[in-house]
């Protein structure tokens, strides 16, 4: 009897674990070239989730999560010590090949590219499930060659402050100035190697006038700017992400505002996407760096500080490090979208 209860127990856990624990499978990469445009196509058992982690003028380098490949795609060789990592052959105007480097329940996929002026874009399909990159080419009529991120507050403007106490004598304090600069020079980081110029307001803790930050970004001739914030109200119960764009504009006409709209929606949707914060929305405001630029510009409040749960996350370097990464992605989703050119 205890036998007969034993092997119904491993079933019932074996059948649990194979459909919760089992990963995505990619199935197969397909490819078709058109004289301006190369698509590529990576079938999948479910859905596939990802994040972008490096760019380069020749190279896009995307990491596949909770997905193990079919075997013709698994099979790693070596060359002495060296190791060959499986790959699709391309080798047309805009795409060379298609590298797979799997690891544990993940596959970092390395796209190396023809062309320099390469733009691309991603998205997904049902029935069946497949993630679909289009790889253009860039036409020369606009690109963000220069990016401003701001990093709010500096010096002695701390903005929101938020204070810890841990024990009668000891107590620490999380201020908004040095999470805003942390998240920004990560930004930074993470748009480096890409075709564009990127420029902090402030590289450290000094005060910047909002006039200076406006300035500095009409002196450099900037295609975007976006300025970095954390939240506070005084209802602490108050959480999440919001992002604006500005309600009017210096050219008085509605292109500026549309494209600030773009922007933010970019940002804002790669962050609720990636961080499962609550969606507090998009939203258009007069602040003055916003109503003040000559591109387009967005402010993001990436979370309360007096918030307990907010502060806590931001306190976290790991998180503000993913933060950094997802608004990056997001600004490189709006200047593809900006310098894409449609395939025949």
């Amino acid at each position: 009897m205890i036998k007969r209860v034993f092997i119904f127990a491993a079933l019932i856990l074996s059948a649990s674990c194979s459909a919760y624990c089992a990963p995505n499978v990619l199935k197969n990469i397909r490819y078709h070239s058109y004289p301006n445009k190369t698509r590529i196509v990576l079938d999948a058992k479910d859905a596939i989730t990802y994040t972008i982690e490096k760019i380069s003028s020749k190279k896009i380098h995307i990491r596949l999560h909770n997905i193990t490949p079919v075997n013709k795609f698994g099979k790693i060789k070596h060359f002495l010590f060296f190791p060959i990592y499986p790959r699709v052959t391309v080798n047309d105007r805009i795409v060379k090949k298609v590298k797979l480097k799997p690891a544990y329940h993940s596959i970092d996929t390395v796209f190396k590219l023809s062309a320099r002026n390469t733009s691309y874009n991603i998205f997904y399909l049902k029935n069946p499930d497949r993630l679909v990159l289009d790889f253009i080419k860039v036409s020369n009529k606009r690109k963000i060659k220069v990016i401003v991120i701001d990093p709010g507050h500096g010096g002695f403007d701390p903005g929101a402050v938020r204070k810890y106490r841990k024990g009668v004598i000891f107590s620490s304090k999380i201020k908004e100035k040095d999470i805003n600069l942390d998240i920004a020079k990560r930004v930074k980081k993470y748009l480096k190697g890409t075709d564009t110029r990127v420029i902090l307001t402030r590289e450290r803790d000094k005060f910047i006038s909002l006039k200076h930050r406006v300035g500095l970004a009409k002196k450099y001739k900037a295609d975007i700017f976006v300025s970095i914030h954390a939240n506070a109200a005084w209802d602490k119960r108050m959480s999440g992400i919001e992002t604006y764009y500005p309600r009017k504009t210096r050219d008085k006409g509605v292109s500026l505002k549309k494209e600030s709209r773009k922007l933010a929606e970019s940002i804002h949707e790669s962050l609720i996407r990636h961080m499962r914060a609550r969606d507090r929305g998009i939203k258009d405001a007069m602040f003055y760096v916003l109503r003040n630029a000559y591109m387009p510009a967005v402010l993001v409040e990436v979370g309360f500080i007096s918030n307990y749960y907010d502060a806590k996350l931001l306190k976290k370097s790991s998180y503000r490090k993913k933060v950094a990464q997802v608004i990056a992605q997001g600004i490189l989703e709006y200047k593809n979208e900006v310098e894409k050119q449609k395939g025949e």
